[in-house]
């Protein structure tokens, strides 16, 4: 999936052709990087879940908006692994959600505790 969204990062946005292509290419980058970002926090035993399923949903819902202007065949690879991660940070998601439910609903009130 890495390699996938390096492979298809807009390396220099700085020659995109028109202000409103510059401002995509620049959008989707930042999403890209955040995205990698949050693969490589958690291989070193961070916790950027969240953060790294809000860039994957504002790539994939920016990418659906404008796929007319976006190369298909990419868009079309990079769409089926961002939507395997999507899936698996939120089987994640859900268990951390749950766990924090369970404490919550576990721990007596602080003006019960003596």
């Amino acid at each position: 999936m890495t390699q996938t969204l390096v492979r298809h990062r807009t390396a220099d946005v700085r020659n995109a052709p028109t202000p409103a292509q510059h401002a995509l290419a620049t959008y989707l980058n930042r999403q890209v990087d955040a995205i990698l970002a949050g693969d490589l926090a958690l291989r070193h035993g961070q916790d950027p879940i969240h953060d790294t399923r809000v860039a994957i949903r504002r790539l994939r819902s920016t990418v659906r908006v404008f796929h007319s202007v976006l190369d298909g065949d990419a868009v079309e690879r990079a769409e089926a692994d961002l939507k395997w991660f999507a899936a698996l940070l939120g089987d994640v998601r859900d268990c951390q959600v749950q766990s924090g439910r369970f404490d919550s609903a576990l721990t007596p009130p602080s003006c019960c505790i003596p």
